[in-house]
C-alpha cells in the first residue's frame, strides 16, 4: 500500500500489510539513507528481495532481478 502527500508527490511511504518477518529482524537488517539532511531507515536489500519474491508479481520479480544486479556489481 502506498501513501503520499497530495501537496508534494515526492513524499511517498510504502506500507507493508501482513508480517513476513518480525519487525525487530527487519529493523536490525535495515539500511540508512540520507535525503535532505535527514537519515531515513529503509528495509535492507535482502529483506526487500525476500518480500518481493513472496509477492511473486511480475513487477516484483523484475525488481528482484534489478536488485540482484546491483548487489552483484557492488552498488548495494
Amino acid at each position: 500500500m502506498r501513501h503520499f502527500n497530495p501537496t508534494n508527490p515526492f513524499e511517498l511511504v510504502d506500507v507493508f500489510v501482513g508480517e513476513h518477518k518480525p519487525f525487530d529482524d527487519l529493523f536490525n537488517n535495515r539500511m540508512e539513507v540520507s535525503a535532505f539532511n535527514v537519515v531515513i531507515p529503509v528495509m535492507g536489500v535482502s529483506d526487500l528481495i525476500a518480500m518481493k519474491l513472496s509477492a511473486g508479481r511480475e513487477k516484483d520479480l523484475y525488481d528482484v532481478s534489478l536488485l540482484r544486479k546491483k548487489i552483484n556489481h557492488g552498488t548495494e
